[in-house]
C-alpha cells in the first residue's frame, strides 16, 4: 500500500478527535509536530516559486494601467480635435486610441490569466496557512490533554501511597517524634527553673516575718 500523502496525512489528523488520534499515533503530537515540519518546507517552496509569477503579474498588471492610460488620452485627444473642427487631426488621434485600444485589450487579456494561475496559488498557500494552524491548535489541544493525564495520574499515585498506609505511618512517626521532643524541651525548663532558685529564699522570709514579731514584742516591753 503506498504512503500516504503530506496532504492525507494532515486531512486524516485534522478529521480526527483526539481520543482517535491516540489510538492510531503511539505519540500523536510527535506525529503532528512533523508533519507541521514538513507543511512549513512546503510551504517556502511554494512561496519562493510563487515570486517569478507573481512578479510577472504584477509588471502585467503595470502595463495595462499604461496602456490604458494611453487609450483614454488618445480618445480624448480625438474627441477634442473633432469638437474643435479639425478633423484631419482628429482622424490621427482617432487611429492612434484605436492601436492603443487594441494593445490595452491584448494586454488585459495576459494580465488576466496571468492573475487566474496567480490566484490558484495563492489560493494554495493560504490553504496550507490554515492547515498549519488548524494542526498547531490540534498540538496545543494533545499536549494539553497530555500534561492534564500525567498530573490525574500523579495524584492518582499520590492517593495511593495515602491509602496504604506509608505516607501515614511516616507522618506519625513524625508527630511521635516531635511530641517526644516537644515533652524533653518542658522537663528541661523545669528543671532550670528549679535549679536557678535561692535555696534560703523561703529561710530568709521566714527570718524576716519572725523578726519583726519580737520586735513589736520588744518595743512592747520597753514602753510598758
Amino acid at each position: 500500500m503506498a504512503e500516504a500523502t503530506l496532504s492525507q496525512r494532515a486531512s486524516l489528523i485534522l478529521r480526527s478527535n483526539l481520543s482517535q488520534l491516540l489510538t492510531r499515533f503511539e505519540d500523536p503530537a510527535k506525529e503532528i509536530d512533523i508533519i507541521i515540519y514538513d507543511m512549513k518546507k512546503d510551504y517556502a517552496k511554494l512561496k519562493e516559486k510563487s515570486m517569478v509569477p507573481f512578479g510577472e503579474e504584477e509588471s502585467a498588471k503595470q502595463k495595462l494601467a499604461k496602456f490604458e492610460k494611453d487609450m483614454n488620452e488618445w480618445k480624448q485627444a480625438a474627441t477634442n480635435a473633432v469638437k474643435a473642427g479639425k478633423e484631419e487631426s482628429g482622424k490621427k488621434c482617432f487611429d492612434n486610441y484605436q492601436a492603443a485600444k487594441k494593445r490595452f485589450e491584448s494586454q488585459q487579456a495576459t494580465y488576466e490569466r496571468l492573475h487566474s494561475q496567480c490566484d490558484v496559488l495563492r489560493q494554495q498557500m493560504s490553504q496550507i496557512i490554515d492547515e498549519i494552524n488548524q494542526m498547531e491548535a490540534k498540538a496545543g489541544e494533545i499536549k494539553a490533554m497530555s500534561a492534564a493525564a500525567d498530573a490525574t495520574e500523579m495524584v492518582s499515585d499520590m492517593h495511593s501511597g495515602l491509602s496504604s498506609g506509608r505516607h501515614k505511618s511516616m507522618f506519625d512517626k513524625m508527630e511521635a517524634k516531635a511530641a517526644g521532643r516537644y515533652s524533653a524541651a518542658q522537663a528541661s525548663a523545669s528543671l532550670t527553673m528549679a535549679m536557678s532558685k535561692d535555696p534560703d529564699e523561703d529561710l530568709k522570709n521566714e527570718f524576716l516575718g519572725t523578726g519583726d514579731t519580737a520586735f513589736e514584742e520588744f518595743m512592747a516591753s520597753v514602753k510598758g
